[in-house]
């Protein structure tokens, strides 16, 4: 074992450059790519508080784009999905736990373009704080959201 492990003491140790190299670039583009891995991943995973709120129409809004959800314009999540049902738009959404507190029942939620490209953002009026907070998983109703106007 020895003598085999000298001889081919090179292709070991370019092995496991290799392999470091690759673990180097895989962890560089998922920051780049502002992936958030679920809770159960161990050190680097994100427990988010997940969220849905019906909109009449969900025009331009792409998930995985990068299309933030904004209170008082500070990015406390982002938009993870929309699907279509009973004629109108859910848009699926996970906010950071720690402002998850700040959104209340009663909260109003708008679709604003944030470049020329509309490349949309969700806006949060909170509601008041002497209402109930917003239970996770929970979908905000159309009568508490607009989408965008041109």
């Amino acid at each position: 074992m020895k003598r085999a492990l000298r001889t081919h003491l090179r292709d070991v140790l370019a092995i496991v450059a290799l392999l470091a190299a690759a673990l180097f670039a895989t962890t560089v583009i998922l920051i780049n790519q502002r992936t958030s891995l679920p809770s159960w991943v161990p050190v680097i995973g994100t427990d988010r508080f997940e969220l849905n709120a019906d909109f009449s129409t969900a025009q331009a809004v792409t998930p995985g784009q990068g299309q933030s959800v904004d209170i008082a314009g500070i990015k406390v999540g982002e938009v993870t999905g929309v699907k279509l049902e009973n004629g109108h738009a859910v848009v699926s959404m996970e906010v950071d736990n720690k402002y998850a507190p700040l959104i209340h029942e009663d909260s109003s939620l708008l679709l604003r373009p944030k470049t020329g490209l509309n490349d949309m953002v969700v806006e949060v009026d909170p509601g008041l704080q002497q209402s109930p907070r917003v239970q996770e998983g929970s979908t905000i109703p159309l009568a508490s959201t607009q989408p965008q106007v041109n």
